[in-house]
């Protein structure tokens, strides 16, 4: 397996947020000898100070939460996920992996869509399975792919992508940033381009990238930034349950 320093510009980094110093030194420890392992080249750090974290100007791509708080708390106002979402917010490209004693994080931790749950009674064997889930997906939401447009190539970055919609016989790509790219194709052709990818498509006209769903109440998604889509009656089966699936898979097999 070739390093991941070998594949991007940048390196990767990530950090521990637990309460625990000593629990945050441990977990930190276990992860640099996973990293090795699985020949992933990633800074490491912890920090006991949840404020202090927020404070912080730097960016990281991957954050191990503890749910401490939250298992002793109980509740769907929790202090973990309420770090987990302004870190969201803030760092929508970063991953978030959450570290509890329970056997699964509660279904309210799906809306900050988490990559992995390690539990902390099979913490080496999770958080090796939590860092191939990594490694496997940075590269493909990392990556620019090639598009025609009327026959010439264009490049795309998916991850930069909320949403596609036909109009006659162009698609227009919306991006995050607000702005959006026209190409002359057709949306059966851009589904199967980004078929690898978190896109699913909800009506004839419209394909939605997973990663910026917000909610999906009865037929109706909404985006980050409140743009809402219903989907249809022939999508509906299909569609919902690609979603469900999407925000449901954060726990590894027992």
């Amino acid at each position: 397996m070739m390093p991941i320093e070998n594949r991007y510009t940048k390196k990767l980094k990530a950090v521990i947020a637990d309460r625990d110093e000593a629990f945050g030194k441990k977990v930190k420890k276990r992860l640099e000898q996973s990293l090795k392992e699985i020949c992933l080249d990633m800074e490491v750090s912890a920090e006991s100070d949840e404020q202090k974290l927020l404070n912080k100007q730097e960016v990281y791509d991957l954050y191990f939460i503890s749910l401490d708080a939250a298992e002793q708390k109980g509740g769907a106002e929790l202090e973990s996920l309420e770090l987990a979402k302004k870190l969201r917010k803030r760092n929508v490209d970063s991953e978030i992996v959450f570290v509890g004693a329970g056997e699964e994080a509660g279904r309210w931790f799906l809306c900050v869509k988490p990559i992995a749950y390690v539990r902390k009674r099979e913490l080496d064997r999770d958080l090796e399975e939590a860092l191939r889930a990594f490694r496997d997906m940075w590269p493909l939401k990392h990556k620019k792919i090639i598009v025609l447009d009327s026959q010439k190539p264009c490049l795309i970055e998916p991850e930069e992508i909320k949403f596609c919609q036909s109009i006659e016989h162009y698609v227009k790509f919306y991006r995050r940033e607000q702005d959006y790219v026209i190409i002359r194709n057709s949306i059966k052709e851009i589904a199967k381009a980004l078929a690898y990818y978190s896109f699913v498509r909800i009506n004839v006209r419209t394909l939605v990238n997973m990663q910026y769903i917000t909610s999906l109440e009865n037929d109706k998604v909404t985006l980050e930034g409140g743009r809402e889509f219903m989907i249809s009656k022939t999508y509906r089966n299909v569609a919902s349950n690609i979603i469900w699936r999407h925000f449901n898979e954060i726990s590894y097999p027992k």
